[in-house]
């Protein structure tokens, strides 16, 4: 197995996801635990995701539509 290279951001998306392991992480949440001094549009979010998807096993992350998502 090779390691993934992972960003900050994405390393904290992930973590966040996996201490929730089950239950769903809003993405108001995740925005303010990413950008806690920010306000992001939510592109940037669905970006990182994607990112975050293209890198792990896409099928890991599930997105509950306009509610968050969850591993």
């Amino acid at each position: 197995l090779e390691p993934i290279k992972l960003s900050p951001k994405e390393k904290k998306l992930l973590t966040n996801l996996v201490e929730a392991r089950g239950r769903v992480v809003s993405f108001r949440y995740l925005e303010y635990m990413l950008w806690p001094d920010n306000v992001v549009c939510e592109s940037n979010l669905r970006t990182l995701i994607y990112r975050l998807r293209s890198k792990l096993n896409h099928k890991i992350i599930v997105t509950i539509s306009s509610v968050g998502c969850k591993i």
